[in-house]
């Protein structure tokens, strides 16, 4: 893996993201195309797919360390998303 490396489709992301919280674009632009993108989200999980089944014998090897990494940091992520929604809740109150 290459250090420092940042998916195109994430760094995509976080350019929409910014681009839509400081209204550097208006939200009926891209309205329509993300409704359909999420349509057919199901579809971008395939070259996933075929890059696991490329690497099964890597998976076979490591799985135990795959599994407790992805249950920890899914546990993490329901407890830090729940903390900042009481957060952001709290002080919408205030």
């Amino acid at each position: 893996m290459i250090e420092g490396y940042l998916p195109g489709s994430v760094l995509g992301m976080a350019l929409i993201f910014v681009s839509l919280q400081y209204k550097l674009i208006p939200l009926h632009w891209v309205r329509e195309t993300a409704t359909q993108l999420t349509t057919y989200m199901a579809l971008f999980f395939i070259p996933a797919g075929v890059g696991i089944l490329q690497h099964l014998d890597l998976l076979q090897q490591a799985w135990l360390p795959i599994v407790l990494a992805s249950s920890v940091s899914t546990v993490l992520v329901i407890l830090v998303v729940g903390k900042t929604y009481e957060y952001l809740e709290n002080r919408k109150r205030i």
